[in-house]
């Protein structure tokens, strides 16, 4: 696998319209991924943000996984990202590291991970971590709680 970084989504959703990144960089991100689909490597394009709007494009010229999953990013609902897109594509991430890592009670961050895994893993297509790198205000008992419901088994 190779991965593309290119990022243009925020909070709020992408940094410049639907068009404007059609027209000026939907292209030059194509030919990325052919390349690699030329070495024999499948694509993941990394963006954090709201990029739904593109998302049909991505899947479009070749995109297989997307990352970061950022649930709390504009358009990017767990529940929706996978009944719309589930089928085309491998999702990266998803669980919060936002606002649910780094602030929630460790049965907060069991329950939401538990609510994820069994959206996002219905039918494979989805691999399994936080929405983006860990930060250093995460409570470790909270990262714990998230592997140890992913593993299916008490850590330690």
């Amino acid at each position: 696998m190779a991965e593309y970084n290119d990022d243009v989504g925020i909070q709020s959703g992408l940094m410049m319209s639907p068009e404007m990144w059609r027209k000026y960089l939907k292209p030059r991100v194509a030919e990325m991924f052919d390349l690699i689909r030329s070495c024999g490597k499948r694509v993941r394009y990394h963006s954090c943000g709201g990029v739904r709007d593109i998302i049909p494009d991505l899947i479009d010229i070749g995109l297989e996984v997307l990352n970061p999953f950022q649930p709390l990013a504009a358009g990017m609902e767990p529940v929706a990202l996978k009944r719309d897109f589930g089928k085309h594509l491998t999702f990266h991430g998803g669980i919060d590291m936002q606002e649910l890592l780094p602030h929630a009670t460790v049965q907060q961050v069991r329950d939401e991970t538990q609510r994820l895994l069994d959206i996002l893993n219905q039918d494979g297509g989805w691999i399994a971590c936080s929405s983006h790198n860990l930060q250093p205000d995460t409570p470790p008992e909270n990262i714990v709680a998230m592997y140890e419901v992913l593993l299916g088994r008490e850590l330690g």
